[in-house]
């Protein structure tokens, strides 16, 4: 058991794909969000005291409807303001952390997935 205790922390990817519920944007653009997201797990969890650390290790952002060609790079065309997106998730989510337990299915399928394009921006190439 200390070994356990004593080991480094939990931790673990979740790769997603989220698609934007707003519909087409002023381009003409449907965007969807390809991102890994690594979840680590702090000693005593779960407390609203101890949030899991959320961090977005690659995120993609592209235009559902783009004909991508094989010679050509894929680019980003938007992206997320992570640090006020990972805020809102803890903010979101600590309660229910604290009440209910682990709650990372939480984090993920109701907030992250219903509201990260709330968070995002075009880049002005596009």
């Amino acid at each position: 058991m200390r070994a356990f205790v004593s080991g480094p922390p939990v931790s673990f990817v979740m790769p997603l794909t989220i698609e934007d519920h707003r519909g087409v944007n002023e381009h003409g653009q449907e965007l969807v969000a390809n991102l890994i997201l690594q979840v680590t797990l702090p000693p005593l969890y779960p407390s609203e005291s101890n949030p899991p650390l959320i961090e977005f290790k690659d995120v993609m952002i592209t235009d559902k409807l783009a004909e991508h060609l094989d010679d050509v790079t894929l680019k980003s065309i938007a992206y997320f303001e992570e640090s006020e997106l990972r805020s809102f998730l803890l903010s979101e989510t600590a309660e229910a952390c604290a009440a209910e337990g682990p709650c990372i299915y939480e984090l993920v399928a109701t907030h992250l997935i219903e509201r990260a394009f709330d968070f995002s921006h075009m880049h002005p190439f596009v």
